[in-house]
């Protein structure tokens, strides 16, 4: 049961309570006042008959005994003013005190019931205000933490970036390092099996360090695609969602091509051929891998030596061109590492996006709750205005009642308001006494 249904329950029972208490004292006044208007009239009819009997009995002695019966007269008529004087101010008597004590008695339960209710309404009042600064503590509390989680994770990143920044560096002078030994190389990536391999094995641990594990996959086929199964996939928010990463590229032709043996002629014929090797491998990629709406509207060709990537850039601007209009991009270790910084804001961003919502909605629940017990605090406000009407109605009642009975005192019968006696409606049935 909710505040406002025990308040309306304690206003009607209050109402009901006055009322009856004004039906009660309308009775009560009714039948002291037809008792008494009865009984004033028997005491003056017998009283009229009892002199009427004494002004024969005196007519029939007057002859005998004029003195005598005129003294009789006179005191026979003192008496019976005295006797009905008497009567009349007992019963005036009776009728102040029991209307005086019904009224104490009314007015004491009404105050009693007043002053139930208005504690009852306060300790309501009090366990409202002590829920809502509670769940208000708890709510500030839990958005606290949780900003507190966010900015120390942020700093933890930021700490995992800056140190895998500093690992890749150190790997980057390595591998500046290792590029000296051509030979190695050259044996390293002589086989296309093993090209391809180390191309995925670079590729993987590039990625496997900068993104979380569920951006990304290696080997596996692509949603509603299950016979393509590139290198890897990004698996990036929307729009983006799949952006394809293939490593593997042609080297043989740019091997050839560095020979120290070869002639300019034949390195400008070689030269022609890489291009075209790059561009068969970049129209592959583009024809496999970009499949709008399943995938993102471009893909990335890995090139894991940073030579091959200078010698595309420096020498085949054509070639490069050519990978925008396919919106194939060619990317190294180094270009490679800003995508996936990029990707890692990407996917940090959707996530911060999604904690704000969560935030959002929860405020969004604690304003309606606030609207909620705005609603009910002005319903609250009119139920207690209108108790305080309620009050000021039946004191003006009571006012009225305590200054008939005043008139009362009085002996002031003609003061009494004629309504409390002509108007039927407020009549209730009065038992004839037996005496």
């Amino acid at each position: 049961m909710d505040i406002s249904t025990i308040l309306v329950s304690s206003l009607f029972a209050i109402f009901l309570l006055a009322l009856l208490i004004y039906l009660i004292n309308k009775y009560l006044l009714n039948t002291l006042l037809s008792y008494i208007l009865n009984h004033t009239h028997q005491a003056e009819q017998a009283h009229q008959a009892f002199i009427q009997n004494k002004i024969d009995a005196i007519i029939n002695h007057l002859r005998a005994d004029h003195s005598h019966l005129s003294e009789q007269v006179k005191q026979l008529d003192q008496r019976s003013k005295e006797l009905w004087l008497t009567t009349r101010a007992d019963l005036i008597e009776n009728l102040l005190e029991k209307l005086n004590s019904h009224t104490q008695k009314s007015q004491s339960v009404l105050i009693g019931g007043l002053e139930s209710n208005t504690r009852q309404i306060n300790e309501r009042m009090d366990q409202l205000s002590h829920t809502v600064n509670q769940r208000l503590a708890t709510l500030s509390e839990q958005v606290e933490q949780r900003l507190q989680s966010g900015f120390q994770s942020t700093h933890e990143t930021f700490t995992n970036v800056m140190s895998r920044l500093a690992t890749i560096d150190e790997a980057q002078k390595k591998i500046e390092s290792l590029s000296t030994n051509v030979m190695n190389l050259n044996q390293i990536l002589g086989d296309k099996r093993a090209r391809g391999a180390f191309g995925e094995v670079q590729l993987e641990h590039l990625i496997s360090n900068s993104l979380p594990p569920s951006s990304y996959s290696f080997q596996t086929p692509l949603p509603n695609h299950s016979n393509t199964r590139p290198d890897c996939f990004l698996i990036l928010p929307p729009p983006t969602n799949y952006i394809v990463i293939d490593a593997k590229f042609p080297l043989e032709t740019y091997q050839k091509m560095h020979a120290p043996q070869v002639s300019d002629l034949e390195r400008a014929v070689l030269s022609k051929t890489f291009q075209q090797d790059i561009r068969r491998h970049i129209d592959a990629v583009a024809t496999k891998y970009i499949l709008p709406p399943d995938t993102a509207d471009s893909a990335m060709l890995f090139i894991p030596a940073e030579s091959v990537f200078a010698e595309i850039h420096a020498n085949h601007p054509e070639i490069v061109n050519y990978s925008h209009t396919r919106r194939v991009w060619l990317v190294s270790p180094t270009t490679l590492m800003a995508v996936l910084n990029t990707a890692r804001s990407v996917i940090r961003d959707k996530e911060t996006r999604e904690h704000i919502l969560i935030i959002q909605r929860a405020l969004s629940s604690l304003s309606t709750e606030f609207g909620r017990f705005d609603d009910r605090m002005q319903k609250l406000v009119k139920h207690i205005k209108q108790v305080s009407e309620d009050v000021g109605d039946i004191h003006v009642t009571s006012h009225k009642i305590s200054r008939h009975f005043r008139s009362i005192e009085k002996a002031d019968i003609g003061a009494i308001s004629p309504h409390l006696i002509s108007d039927p409606s407020l009549e209730l049935p009065i038992e004839e006494s037996t005496s």
